[in-house]
């Protein structure tokens, strides 16, 4: 950036009258100054000349109001960022390529008019010198043009088109060119490779239910696609961790995609590595592709539920109907009709099996008291998590047999009814609801009606919800979580929910069936796993990928922990590393590190806080166990064009490019920008201008003082 200053002095009046009004001032002044009355030292007849001199002069100044403009004009040369694709697949068909691309940017234009600027990109952009290109590698694992998107878009800079060179085949990030509509200038595409069909077969995508569970019959389904391959037999075989659980003879069909499925009986609980690979077929041109892999997390079983009811209700209903919804719930129902009949059997049985127990207005106050003891013991012995919703007016139900199972205690002085709505709290509702909370706060929901009798939140208590009247916020309790040794449980208090899942069902985010979802699942997981965990931003990484690890640390109030130490070790077949997490914000901490090895890897992180190992936390990923690089080979022309349409550029073949970057400087090199800043100082503004005449007149009457010429 150059910056031109040009400066400007005006007056109100002729500059030639003023200086001849200050000249015969300055005559006058030396004139009486000449012979004092008494005689002083010619020194202070030079002092008090200067002093009374330089005071006419600022008052004059102050009197014709001049002003100082100062035109300030900024020029911007054009800056063109070039982005070249630095992925292994560029030199898929053809390692001439790299010579090309030297070639291309050799006589790379030097205007002093235009700034090129340099990156490479694969799984993200990184800026490099022009003399670099000639060592780039091409061999990243990823490309993505998302990235290079969003930095073009952040750049604030004076930026007037951009070049991206590529064979425009993405495989990370989003690959929607709307994007690039909101970018203000054109971008130049140049296209590298090779854009004829190839004679291949490849996995293109496996399909399983979002919950699978142990010991549990389920069905893998794959997408197997083919070019050239028509009628070609083939066999595709279904892996679970590198072992061989099935296999199929098929033949591939003449529309391009064949389904196939397998037979799944997953005999190990937790995360697992599910494989599908179509054998090396005669003429095919890349194998890299002939497999795919994922991780799929195996349920124990189905979380077993009990829903037990004081009295029949739309809310008990409401909250059955939405659990039962649940594939990965197994639920079960106790609901009290009368003082003797309830609706289900097997009371004992089913608290047995039970791990989340779910109490809606219950007890009553007719509820029989052997009932509302083995509920209470089940809870106590067992340390069963439990959701309760008290619905019904307060003085119905018999809480007085339960009030060490609730977390709050109640006054009892008065029984106040309100509508209200649910404000929840940023601070504590964010560990149950997650990502949720934001919308749910932006959603006006139906009130209901709550019951206010002097609720006080017990020690060890948090506050997920407060009460909403009439718009305005109260200290008032609605929802209210407990974490303790002895209890963990969401207490919601209100009559008519039911109103928020009948309202839910008309809108995207259905609100009632995901908050007692996120309650069951907050009340399901084990109070270590809550308090602490380790994962990888993803499952599966390319080779040269970095990995990066994020973790998150809780104390026994669920408070973020800051200051604890976190190491992971990781280790494949082969090699061990080990990594140390550092603090970024909240009790999250990040890692990241480069793993130079393919394979399937473990990693086991454990926590230290205060010099105490606490915690530890364990989970898998795997490396290079699909090439995404080779899985697609062929140059998405198409895609390169559309984004050179979109934004007004151009797209060129790298073939037909040599000399386009002298074109394009040619067309921007006088696109200088220049802004005019225009700064106006007055000095009557000047405050400090007044106070030095005040100050020298001063030292002119003490000096005229001291010498009795006053």
């Amino acid at each position: 950036m150059l910056n031109i200053f040009n400066y400007h002095f005006s007056l109100n009046l002729n500059p030639y009258l003023i200086l001849l009004f200050i000249a015969v001032t300055v005559l006058y002044i030396v004139f009486i100054y000449k012979f004092t009355i008494p005689q002083t030292s010619k020194l202070n007849r030079v002092i008090l000349i200067s002093i009374r001199t330089i005071n006419l002069t600022l008052l004059f100044i102050l009197l014709f109001e001049p002003k100082l403009t100062v035109i300030d004009i900024e020029e911007e040369k054009p800056i063109i960022p070039i982005f070249i694709d630095n992925s292994s697949s560029i030199l898929y068909h053809d390692a001439s390529v790299k010579e090309r691309i030297n070639e291309l940017f050799e006589n790379s234009p030097t205007s002093k008019d235009v700034n090129f600027e340099y990156y490479f990109f694969d799984a993200e952009p990184k800026k490099i010198s022009l003399d670099s290109i000639k060592s780039l590698s091409f061999e990243g694992g990823l490309t993505n043009f998302e990235k290079v998107f969003n930095k073009l878009k952040a750049d604030e800079r004076y930026i007037t088109s951009a070049i991206i060179l590529s064979d425009g085949i993405v495989n990370d990030g989003s690959s929607s060119i709307y994007q690039v509509e909101e970018l203000n200038f054109p971008v130049y595409t140049i296209g590298i490779g090779d854009t004829t069909k190839t004679t291949d077969a490849y996995v293109k995508n496996i399909l399983n239910n979002r919950f699978i569970y142990k010991e549990t019959p389920t069905v893998i389904a794959a997408e197997i696609s083919n070019q050239n391959l028509a009628n070609e037999e083939a066999v595709v075989s279904f892996k679970e961790n590198n072992r061989v659980i099935e296999s199929k003879q098929i033949k591939l069909n003449s529309s391009g995609i064949n389904r196939v499925t397998f037979n799944y009986y997953p005999e190990e609980a937790g995360k697992q590595l599910i494989s599908v690979e179509i054998n090396r077929l005669e003429n095919e041109t890349n194998f890299e592709n002939n497999i795919q892999s994922k991780f799929i997390d195996i349920i124990e079983n189905k979380l077993k539920l009990l829903v037990i009811g004081g009295s029949p209700s739309a809310d008990f209903s409401a909250v059955y109907q939405s659990l039962n919804a649940i594939d990965e719930f197994s639920v079960s129902k106790y609901l009290q009709i009368s003082s003797t009949e309830f609706i289900g059997d097997n009371l004992n049985q089913k608290l047995d099996s039970a791990e989340v127990i779910v109490l809606v207005n219950f007890p009553y106050k007719n509820t029989p008291i052997n009932i509302i003891q083995r509920v209470r013991e089940k809870i106590e012995r067992s340390n069963t998590p439990f959701f309760n919703l008290i619905g019904s007016d307060i003085q119905l139900l018999n809480l007085s047999q339960v009030q060490e199972l609730l977390p709050f205690n109640q006054s009892g002085n008065y029984n106040e009814l309100y509508l209200a709505q649910p404000s929840f709290s940023e601070q504590h509702a964010s560990m149950i609801l997650g990502e949720e909370l934001r919308r749910f706060n932006k959603l006006e929901l139906p009130p209901v009606a709550y019951h206010n009798v002097g609720f006080r939140v017990k020690p060890g208590s948090q506050v997920i919800a407060t009460s909403r009247i009439n718009n305005i916020s109260t200290d008032f309790p609605m929802i209210v979580s407990q974490n303790t040794p002895a209890y963990r449980s969401i207490t919601l208090i209100g009559s008519n929910v039911w109103r928020w899942r009948t309202t839910s069902e008309r809108r995207e985010i259905n609100f009632f069936d995901q908050l007692i979802y996120n309650f069951i699942q907050w009340l399901r997981v084990a109070d270590n796993q809550r308090k602490f965990f380790v994962e990888t931003s993803k499952d599966i990484y390319a080779v040269g990928e970095t990995i990066e690890f994020i973790g998150e640390i809780y104390d026994d109030k669920l408070e973020p922990v800051r200051d604890a130490s976190i190491i992971v070790n990781i280790e494949n077949s082969e090699n061990s590393f080990s990594l140390k997490l550092e603090h970024e914000d909240n009790g999250i901490y990040k890692g990241q590190l480069n793993l130079p090895y393919k394979g399937d890897y473990s990693f086991k992180a454990e926590a230290e806080i205060g010099g105490i190992k606490s915690k530890t936390y364990n989970g898998k990923f795997n490396i290079g166990q699909l090439d995404l690089e080779k899985f697609e080979t062929v140059m998405q022309e198409n895609y390169l064009e559309m984004i050179a349409s979109l934004t007004g550029g151009a797209y060129y073949y790298i073939d037909n490019s040599f000399g386009m970057l002298r074109d394009i400087e040619t067309i921007y090199r006088n696109n200088i920008k220049r802004t005019t800043l225009t700064s106006t100082y007055d000095p009557l503004s000047f405050e400090s201008l007044l106070l030095i005449i005040i100050l020298l007149l001063t030292v002119e009457w003490f000096i005229r003082k001291k010498e009795g010429m006053l």
